[in-house]
């Protein structure tokens, strides 16, 4: 059995509320969170991006992201990252992870060149991080050089993905895709939206302008494939082509300490599960 814990949009920021985004107090909605974690036993946590608000000044992002980090290593508990827009608007990419504390360099937990894309076993299944801070014309997000609404997943990380998922020729001598067929669970983790909502006809401008394309490499999978995903903040969860996406709630949305969203999935012999807490919805994942 295997347990990891997943929380999103945090948009922690010193003194910072609008409209229904009250960011000032995210950290302590974080340590409830974090608190949660500990006591269910997971084995790892995944931030699903947008976890300082963004300030467009690279010293109050520092800052913010710096009592984050406290607060996450306070914790014990190890965490992995994906980036969402708001936490790229005064820095790069490799300034964010950087200043969380992830390494540099492709086998530390980031993908070479501009992007923040990556991979990582555990329990018998393959977690996929992808990095849709790009925009349409292909331009890494850095330092708030984009519009929240354009994002896009580049060709280089499709072809990374699909080898991952075991469906290129290089897969067979890749040691990260060997076991693909054989594999119990693939969860992809992204900030920006892979699915639709249907309500909005295709105008939503949470989703990555690619998304069929990149949902077409996702359908291909011979095993259960789960995307978690942040950024709409109200969540949602569809399956879209036998392909399960999981939108979690956001933790900075309302005041009150009951104002707080997070989940724990379980994967075990009978499949895998969200379990939500406070305002994050259950499911049973295919």
């Amino acid at each position: 059995m295997m347990r990891f814990g997943l929380f999103t949009d945090a948009h922690y920021a010193v003194g910072k509320q609008y409209g229904t985004r009250f960011c000032d107090r995210s950290l302590d909605k974080l340590r409830v969170c974090l608190d949660s974690f500990r006591a269910r036993g997971v084995d790892f946590v995944v931030n699903l991006g947008d976890i300082i608000n963004g300030a467009h000044d690279e010293a109050v992002d520092l800052a913010n992201l710096a009592a984050v980090r406290e607060v996450l290593d306070r914790s014990g508990l190890a965490v992995h990252h994906v980036l969402g827009n708001h936490d790229l608007e005064s820095m790069s990419k490799a300034r964010v992870l950087g200043a969380l504390g992830v390494p540099p360099g492709p086998g530390a937990g980031c993908a070479p060149r501009d992007g923040a894309w990556y991979s990582f076993s555990a329990g018998g299944c393959r977690m996929l991080v992808l990095d849709a801070n790009y925009r349409a014309d292909g331009v890494a997000y850095d330092s708030g050089n984009y519009g929240w609404e354009d994002s896009y997943i580049p060709q280089v990380e499709l072809e990374w993905l699909a080898d991952e998922l075991g469906l290129t020729a290089t897969a067979a001598t890749s040691a990260a895709s060997s076991a693909a067929a054989g594999r119990l669970h693939t969860f992809v983790f992204v900030h920006q939206n892979l699915d639709d909502r249907p309500s909005q006809d295709g105008r939503d401008p949470h989703v990555a302008a690619n998304r069929y394309e990149v949902r077409a490499v996702l359908e291909r999978a011979d095993h259960p494939v789960t995307v978690f995903q942040g950024h709409y903040h109200p969540g949602l969860y569809q399956s879209i082509g036998g392909v399960s996406y999981v939108t979690l709630r956001a933790m900075c949305e309302g005041q009150t300490s009951e104002d707080n969203a997070w989940a724990v999935v379980t994967v075990d012999e009978a499949g895998a599960r969200v379990e939500g807490f406070a305002r994050q919805e259950s499911y049973v994942l295919g």
